[in-house]
């Protein structure tokens, strides 16, 4: 069995088992040794994610044990138990410090999101208005092995712990890029074919909801200052940015056409952050829409 096939088949199998209570993510992730391997992930409808295996080392060991049927449901076992066990723990793990506001203060982070069509989940959720998006709060959990936690932090979380926004964007700002360092890949990076024009993707480490970097201070700075020029963002998702130099030679529209087929085919609706892409001002500082 390929490992196409065989990472196909395990999504499938691991989402009829937990069937309606989660997504099934597969994707790629640089692991703490600095290599690209295949992760897969439970997605929950509150937007808690959590990393759970990486599926090369299953498939590994699927082929080490003979690829037969027996290996299959030894893998499938390993894969479920997996995901209970890291949700389970982190989860109690979280919950023993969540009422308490010092023990998880350098734990808040933020992620940014498109604030258009988010009316309902707005309402009961603080947040920072960001252009014409939304910065949104979450406590980070991990484990030390990879895997890692978020709880979404809600109006009634913030208000048990007395504190205001302000000091949960203080927290975050210092916390998020410390936590969640940027990097910036090219695509060869991720084997496709690195294009005329030079693109950086910027992102996170651990590649999951990335698009915060551009509100890390200097990021933007220091990618402007390697072309000499303005930049342009291109919103590919929630998770990354495009960045390329401005050099007058794409008109907006164009590069809104392109993102609104992006959004249209391959994303799923809460991983779409924009559409239309933003312009890094390299004189002023600032980032604006186009």
């Amino acid at each position: 069995m390929k490992f196409d096939e065989f990472k196909e088949k395990v999504k499938k199998e691991i989402q009829e088992y937990f069937q309606d209570q989660c997504e099934i993510r597969i994707e790629k992730i640089v692991n703490n040794d600095g290599v690209l391997k295949t992760a897969m992930y439970l997605k929950r409808a509150d937007q808690n994610v959590s990393p759970v295996c990486w599926l090369n080392d299953e498939y590994s060991q699927f082929i080490k044990e003979g690829e037969d049927q027996s290996a299959w449901f030894s893998c499938i076992k390993r894969l479920k138990e997996a995901f209970l066990s890291v949700q389970e723990d982190m989860a109690q793990k979280l919950a023993e410090k969540l009422p308490d506001y010092r023990k998880i203060q350098d734990q808040i982070v933020y992620r940014l999101i498109r604030k258009e069509d988010k009316e309902k989940f707005l309402e009961n959720v603080p947040y920072l208005s960001f252009l014409d998006l939304a910065i949104v709060f979450y406590i980070l959990e991990t484990d030390g092995s990879g895997n890692s936690y978020y709880c979404l932090i809600r109006k009634d979380l913030m208000r048990a712990w007395k504190v205001s926004i302000l000091e949960l964007m203080e927290r975050a700002e210092k916390n998020t890029p410390h936590l969640l360092p940027p990097r910036t890949f090219r695509f060869s990076d991720f084997g496709l074919l690195d294009t005329s024009v030079p693109v950086k993707i910027l992102t996170n480490e651990s590649l999951i909801y990335g698009a915060a970097t551009v509100l890390y201070k200097g990021v933007l700075e220091k990618l402007s200052e390697e072309t000499g020029t303005d930049l342009i963002l291109i919103p590919s998702s929630v998770h990354e940015v495009l960045i390329l130099p401005d050099t007058n030679e794409i008109e907006a529209e164009e590069l809104a056409e392109i993102i609104k087929q992006v959004n249209d085919k391959e994303l799923e609706p809460q991983e779409i952050l924009s559409g239309h892409p933003y312009r890094f001002v390299r004189e002023t500082g600032t980032l604006k829409m186009m």
